[in-house]
């Protein structure tokens, strides 16, 4: 459940970072032809659980820096 709720606020990022939600291919997707999702990345962080790993989204050209599980992220307090 708390890999669940963490990768849905990675995605959220994500989406506000391009602009754009996944599969959309109208609007603002068609517009931002620089901003494209590039799959993602595992990384795993202690928790107050126990270890969790989550799966981070990346874009091709690297600018997104999530907040949630940024780099260098070793624990969630």
């Amino acid at each position: 459940m708390l890999r669940a709720s963490i990768t849905r606020g990675l995605n959220a990022e994500m989406d506000a970072h391009l602009g754009y939600e996944p599969g959309d291919r109208s609007g603002k997707a068609a517009a931002r032809t620089d901003k494209y999702r590039n799959g993602s990345y595992p990384k795993t962080v202690d928790s107050n659980y126990g270890p969790v790993t989550v799966d981070v989204p990346r874009d091709r050209a690297g600018t997104f820096l999530p907040t949630m599980a940024p780099q260098r992220l070793e624990a969630f307090d």
